[in-house]
C-alpha cells in the first residue's frame, strides 16, 4: 500500500512540475507577444481614444445610465497594465491552446509585421477595457441589461432596420454582403432575449435546455461552414467535436441572476480558442472582434460562467458592427490572417482530440475523421479552395 502511494505522490509531483512549466513557458511567451504588439510599454490610456471609441465605435453617448460610469476614463489618463495583466493571466491559467498557439507562432514568426497595426492594436486594447466596463455592468444588473438591450434596438431602428425577420435579413445582407454575418446578427438578438428571459424568469426546465443546446448546435455550424468554405478543416473538426457534446445543464442563481451552463471538463477552454482561430481566418473587423473575448471578465470565467459571458458580450459587438453597417461606415480591414488560422485549428484539433477521448457519448471518431475528410472532398470538387485575402503578419 504503501508503494502504491508513493507511486501516485511520485506522479502527482511530476504532473505538477510539468503544469508549472507549460505554464511559465505560457507566461513567457504571452509577454514576447506583448512586446511584439507593443503593448509591453503601454501604460497610460490616452482619454481622446477612449472618447472616440466611446462614441464613434461603440454608440454609448446617449446611453444615459451608462455615460457616468465611463466618464472618468474619457476625461483622465488611468493605468492600463493591471487590465492588461489581467487578460494575460486568464491566458496563461486558464487557456492553455492560445498560450500553445502564441509560442508556434512566435516560433514561426506569424507577428514579424506586428509593427504596422500597433495603433490598432492600441485601439483595440482601448475598447476591450470599455467592453468589459459594460459587460461586467450587464451581468450585474438585470435591468441594466434590458435597457442597453431596448437602447442599441432603437438606434438599429433609427437607421432603417425592419420589425419583421424576414425584412431584418434583408436589410442586414444587404449592409453586409455576407451571409455568416447575417446569420450571426439574427443569432445573436435570439439568444441575448434568451437570457433575459432566464433571469426574469429563474426557473428554468427541460425546454430551455432544449432550446439553448439548439442555439449552440446552430452557432456552431455558422462557424464551421465558413471554416470549411476557406480550407480550414482542422477547425472544422474542433467545431465539430463542440457540437457533440452540448450543454448539459442550464440554471440561474446568485444575486446576480447568473446564467449557468454545465458542460464536459474543457469544452469552455476549448470553444474560446476555437472561436478566436475561426476570427483569424475569417473576419476583417478583428479589432472590434477580438475584443469580445479577451475582456478579462470572460477570460478568466469559471466554465459554468463561460458562455453566458461570451454570448453578453458577442451581442454588444454585434450590435455596435451593425450601427456601423447601416450607417455604411467605411473601416480598414484588420484580417483575415489565413496562416495563422491554420496553425492555431491545428492545435486546436489536438486539444479537441484530448478531451474527445474522455467522453463516451461523442459519435465514433475514426468515423468522424472519414466524414470530414470526404467533407472537405465534396468541397474542393464544387468549388477549389479559395486563398483568403491575407493582410500581412499577426
Amino acid at each position: 500500500m504503501k508503494h502504491i502511494l508513493y507511486r501516485l505522490f511520485l506522479v502527482f509531483v511530476l504532473l505538477a512540475s510539468s503544469l508549472t512549466a507549460f505554464a511559465q513557458t505560457t507566461e513567457k511567451c504571452a509577454n514576447e507577444f506583448l512586446r511584439v504588439q507593443g503593448l509591453d510599454t503601454l501604460t497610460d490610456s490616452d482619454p481622446a481614444l477612449f472618447k472616440d471609441i466611446f462614441e464613434n465605435d461603440m454608440y454609448l453617448g446617449d446611453l444615459k445610465s451608462f455615460v457616468p460610469v465611463a466618464s472618468p476614463y474619457l476625461s483622465n489618463p488611468y493605468n492600463l497594465a493591471p487590465f492588461i495583466e489581467q487578460i494575460k493571466k486568464g491566458i496563461v491559467t486558464k487557456h492553455p491552446a492560445i498560450g500553445a498557439f502564441l509560442c508556434e507562432a512566435l516560433k514561426k514568426n506569424l507577428f514579424t509585421g506586428a509593427s504596422a497595426y500597433h495603433a490598432r492594436v492600441k485601439r483595440l486594447v482601448h475598447q476591450t477595457f470599455l467592453l468589459n466596463l459594460i459587460v461586467e455592468k450587464m451581468l450585474a444588473d438585470l435591468t441594466f441589461m434590458n435597457e442597453v438591450h431596448t437602447y442599441f434596438d432603437e438606434k438599429a431602428k433609427s437607421l432603417g432596420l425592419p420589425e419583421s425577420f424576414l425584412a431584418q435579413a434583408k436589410t442586414i445582407y444587404k449592409a453586409t454582403h455576407s451571409p455568416f454575418e447575417t446569420a450571426k446578427m439574427l443569432t445573436v438578438d435570439v439568444s441575448i432575449n434568451q437570457y433575459i428571459d432566464y433571469r426574469t424568469r429563474i426557473q428554468l426546465n427541460s425546454n430551455d435546455l432544449t432550446a439553448k443546446i439548439r442555439g449552440l448546435k446552430t452557432n456552431i455550424l455558422e462557424a464551421t461552414t465558413a471554416d470549411l468554405s476557406r480550407g480550414y478543416l482542422d477547425n472544422v473538426k474542433t467545431g465539430f467535436i463542440l457540437a457533440s457534446s452540448p450543454v448539459r445543464k442550464l440554471w440561474v442563481e446568485g444575486p446576480n441572476l447568473d446564467v449557468k451552463q454545465h458542460f464536459v471538463d474543457g469544452w469552455a477552454e476549448l470553444y474560446q480558442t476555437w472561436n478566436l482561430a475561426f476570427m483569424t481566418g475569417n473576419l476583417k473587423e478583428l479589432d472590434m472582434m477580438y475584443p469580445k473575448l479577451l475582456i478579462p471578465v470572460l477570460v478568466n470565467a469559471e466554465p459554468d460562467d463561460y458562455l453566458y459571458r461570451r454570448g453578453v458580450a458577442l451581442w454588444v459587438t454585434a450590435s455596435m458592427i451593425l450601427l456601423q453597417k447601416l450607417q455604411h461606415t467605411e473601416r480598414p480591414d484588420f484580417g483575415p490572417f489565413p496562416e495563422a488560422a491554420r496553425l492555431w485549428g491545428s492545435i486546436n484539433l489536438k486539444y479537441a482530440r484530448e478531451m474527445a477521448n474522455t467522453i463516451a457519448s461523442l459519435p465514433d471518431k475514426s468515423l468522424t475523421e472519414k466524414f470530414l475528410t470526404g467533407l472537405e472532398w465534396v468541397r474542393n470538387l464544387i468549388s477549389p479552395q479559395p486563398k483568403p485575402e491575407a493582410h500581412g503578419d499577426l
